[in-house]
């Protein structure tokens, strides 16, 4: 319930280094890293590390430790490990797993979902409507969300109810 014309143009997927590339030149001026060490990970390591320490670009890291690229942040989000929160991981192969809670998560850390539910309802994003953008509030609901965009793509996964998942069958 979004008006098409308010989304930026589809086009390609836009590769790490080409992402790197545009914050080098300015025109990505925010970075919100979650789950990865680019500092450590991608080619050209002082070139990024130069780039994630550039003045001009407000970089955002949401993580489980405070690894080569939070040292470079300018906010930190401490982020859940796997076993600290609910939900389902796809793997490279396509399988889809889900994890449950086996314990509560340290500290200030908070889930994925949590963190990324909450910056959205903190900017208030809306539909058309005047409702809020984001209709769901835990990992069931975004799970039955994604159902819903993945319906008659190949990475469909209508046929994978939730509940099933969490049962383990």
């Amino acid at each position: 319930n979004v008006e098409p014309g308010s989304l930026p143009q589809k086009g390609p997927p836009t590769h790490a280094m080409d992402i790197f590339r545009l914050a080098e030149e300015g025109t990505i001026r925010f970075l919100w890293i979650s789950a990865t060490n680019p500092a450590v990970s991608l080619p050209e390591l002082a070139r990024i590390r130069s780039i994630l320490a550039r003045e001009g670009l407000f970089v955002v890291v949401q993580d489980l430790f405070l690894t080569e690229t939070a040292e470079l942040a300018d906010v930190v989000l401490p982020a859940a490990t796997w076993g600290e929160k609910d939900g389902t991981f796809t793997n490279a192969d396509r399988t889809v797993h889900h994890a449950g809670k086996a314990v509560e998560p340290p500290g200030e850390a908070r889930a994925d979902l949590e963190i990324f539910l909450d910056f959205a309802r903190r900017l208030d994003l809306r539909d058309r409507d005047g409702e809020p953008l984001v209709k769901w509030h835990d990992a069931p609901s975004a799970y039955a969300a994604w159902q819903a965009c993945s319906a008659g793509r190949p990475c469909d996964y209508t046929e994978l109810p939730y509940e099933r998942l969490a049962a383990g069958e």
